[in-house]
């Protein structure tokens, strides 16, 4: 007999901003019967086991793995003998299309994805902390840099196509001059796709790229240079509120978390220390 606690499925929808949606189910026993998704599916079991009926086979997802459904591949989803708790991202046609190519792929196809269980604790850690930036108050630019490479870690431990490392030797130019635009409009807020369109490459290439010829991502280059520019600030005298809105944190909280992770220490302490 199942157990009787309360089911609860909540959806979010990111899709006009980064091209995905979210669910959420806790303690779901329901049985879902055969059907397709337009968008690929990625998702994680956070308690008890997920099972799923698809191309001829029986898979059973529990905690540390990572299951994947393919667009348009008919498949069933059930709990089994007891409810369970699940995270999905439903990723958009339109953001599979542009990843395929980075990853020496061109078949849009779902006969593409050759494996749909993957036991590889670093990406589900990483999916389960996708869904909660995703739900947070962070901003557009560190989503996307977050979303897109997961995205394509994931798609890669699919597929059987290599996923050729990313080069820089012959962008070097290209993402200098994207870091001097960085640099000096260290305050704004930008896309990932701003950014992309000035290296007159796709985003998620452009991110490979950035990451290859600089050692981090964009948005914890930004992060960098917006730290750097508060020290200076808070060094001549400034408060914190107004060195957060100067430096494009937006709000004091936001600022001290992200000065500590950076620094070690509070704005606050900072100063102290260097007087």
């Amino acid at each position: 007999m199942r157990q009787t606690t309360a089911a609860h499925l909540q959806f979010q929808d990111f899709r006009e901003t980064l091209g995905v949606e979210t669910v959420y189910g806790e303690q779901m026993g329901h049985e879902f019967p055969r059907h397709t998704h337009r968008s690929l599916g990625i998702g994680l079991v956070e308690q008890g086991k997920r099972i799923f009926r698809c191309r001829g086979e029986e898979l059973t997802a529990t905690p540390g793995q990572l299951f994947v459904i393919p667009p348009q591949v008919a498949h069933t989803c059930e709990s089994g003998a007891a409810p369970h708790t699940y995270r999905l991202l439903m990723v958009c046609p339109d953001v599979l299309t542009a990843i395929m190519p980075e990853l020496n792929n061109q078949d849009k196809s779902p006969s593409f994805f050759t494996r749909l269980l993957l036991n590889n604790e670093t990406l589900f850690e990483n999916l389960l902390s996708l869904h909660h930036l995703l739900a947070s108050d962070e901003s557009l630019f560190f989503k996307q840099a977050t979303l897109l490479p997961l995205v394509g870690a994931i798609v890669a431990q699919c597929i059987d196509a290599a996923d050729p490392p990313a080069t820089c030797a012959k962008q070097q130019e290209t993402i200098a001059r994207v870091k001097s635009f960085m640099d000096d409009h260290y305050a704004d807020d930008f896309s990932l796709a701003d950014l992309a369109s000035r290296a007159h490459l796709s985003p998620y290439h452009f991110l490979r790229v950035f990451t290859a010829c600089t050692g981090i991502p964009p948005h914890l280059y930004q992060q960098q240079v917006r730290i750097r520019q508060a020290k200076n600030k808070l060094l001549q005298g400034a408060s914190l509120s107004k060195t957060a809105v100067e430096t494009g944190f937006g709000d004091q909280s936001h600022f001290s978390n992200v000065f500590k992770k950076m620094v070690g220490i509070t704005p606050g302490e900072y100063v102290k220390s260097t007087c």
